[in-house]
């Protein structure tokens, strides 16, 4: 049996005990040390219709040698612009996030998100992040990312359903969102996705675009830079 004593008030809590005091625990993010926690909510631009299947629309991409990149947190949003013709939206909204192992080469396009000076960081005081380079899709797909894929995405996020128009043969897309990652949701055990030196991930779209309709997505992504995890 183990027994924990907390600081000054000399109360002891004693683990595994059948009748143990009760432990006072505040939960705190994961120990960045010098360098930090960070957010970024980007937005693609107007996406036109029949966009390609697994089109890329978000990368990010961990280059630092010595330190590493702890994803915590991936939201994503899409938003219908233009109505969608209804032949093939079963799925046409939907995400799949997918890990790059070493090593991560090719990508661009798009916009490259600004990560010099305070951006991204969640405090001040944090370090500026080291992260390699976040791109996100402007009017269209990204340049793909070359190197090998995973074959299974590490997350996913699945629309759910379209709402109909006055007319048979359109569809208007619901804006909606959800969360694609959490490192949390299966309990305080669960291990978040660790980046090594070029190692990153992508989220691209699913299917095919309809012939005709316009969109847009948001992503929202946290994570921690550490020396060791």
């Amino acid at each position: 049996m183990a027994v924990l004593e907390g600081g000054t008030s000399a109360v002891v809590a004693e683990v595994g005990a059948v009748s143990a005091k009760g432990l006072h625990v505040i939960t705190k993010p994961i120990d960045h040390g010098v360098l930090g926690h960070y957010r970024i909510a980007p937005s693609t631009g107007i996406l036109g219709a029949t966009l390609a299947a697994n089109a890329q629309l978000l990368q990010f991409k961990w280059t630092d040698a010595t330190r590493l990149a702890v994803i915590t947190y991936i939201e994503a949003r899409f938003q219908t612009l233009t109505k969608f013709t209804a032949a093939t939206l079963t799925d046409y909204g939907s995400l799949d996030g997918i890990v790059i192992r070493p090593t991560y080469t090719g990508g661009g396009g798009g916009t490259a998100l600004t990560m010099t000076g305070n951006n991204a960081k969640v405090r001040t005081s944090m370090g500026t992040s080291l992260v390699g380079e976040i791109r996100v899709a402007t009017t269209g797909l990204l340049t793909a990312v070359s190197a090998t894929l995973d074959t299974q995405p590490f997350c996913s996020w699945t629309m759910t359903g379209s709402t109909a128009t006055s007319s048979a043969t359109v569809e208007q897309g619901n804006s909606q969102g959800g969360i694609m990652y959490d490192a949390d949701n299966g309990g305080g055990g669960s291990h978040p996705l660790v980046l090594a030196q070029n190692e990153g991930f992508i989220i691209r779209n699913r299917t095919v675009w309809p012939a005709a309709g316009t969109g847009m997505y948001s992503f929202t992504v946290h994570w921690a830079e550490v020396t060791a995890f």
